[in-house]
């Protein structure tokens, strides 16, 4: 099942989205596919992290994106997830995140 969430950031505030941001009941990470977009960047960027389970730190998955750019993490190869964190560069006003996620296939 396809799912999508929306996140407003203010003058390109750093975003932390964790599972306890969502529904848990039927948003897992490790479970889950993920496609990130952003729009209102005015010219701006905006870069993608995830933290592994248990992990300290983030691990940049893609950086300088634009409001042309779509950021997915999905299928067997991707990383198992449990914290993502999204930051900008030169933006002003507000942007809106779209989180969508649809479970990950065998």
């Amino acid at each position: 099942m396809l799912r999508t969430y929306e996140y407003t950031v203010t003058n390109g505030a750093d975003k932390i989205i964790g599972s306890e941001d969502m529904d848990t009941r039927t948003f897992k990470y490790h479970e889950r596919n993920l496609q990130v977009s952003v729009e209102g960047l005015g010219g701006g960027t905006y870069s993608v992290f995830y933290r592994v389970p248990n992990g300290s730190t983030f691990i940049e998955h893609v950086s300088n994106a634009t409001d042309q750019d779509c950021v997915v993490l999905a299928g067997k190869g991707s990383p198992i997830i449990s914290t993502l964190k999204i930051t900008f560069d030169n933006t002003v006003g507000n942007q809106k995140i779209l989180l969508s996620t649809w479970e990950r296939g065998i």
